[in-house]
């Protein structure tokens, strides 16, 4: 990936020139270093993700700005199917039908 920008990784035009113009607007801001996101879509291994960008800006020991970048991939999965999920992983679930033991009641 040497060589490559961030940008080189969204499909989108309009991605692209949003990611540059918030990354250049935080570069500039010497008002303080506050965390910014921004929600696009990546190319990745013979897939298009959904990305949430986080990003922020410091001064670098030379006191050059800057940028450092963090992604996480959204899931667009409706809150009640992730609570059920979170609680089946918990074990706070009953167990389903098929899974109860032979001869248990229902």
């Amino acid at each position: 990936m040497a060589g490559k920008s961030l940008q080189d990784f969204m499909p989108d035009d309009v991605d692209r020139s949003r990611f540059q113009s918030l990354a250049t607007a935080a570069l500039q801001d010497t008002s303080g270093a506050l965390p910014n996101a921004m929600h696009t879509t990546m190319r990745g291994p013979n897939t298009m993700l959904q990305i949430e960008l986080l990003y922020v800006t410091f001064q670098g020991v030379d006191g050059a700005s800057c940028l450092v970048a963090g992604l996480r991939e959204t899931v667009d999965q409706a809150v009640s199917d992730l609570s059920m999920s979170a609680r089946a992983s918990s074990g706070s679930l009953p167990p389903a039908p098929d899974d109860a033991a032979p001869g248990a009641k229902a």
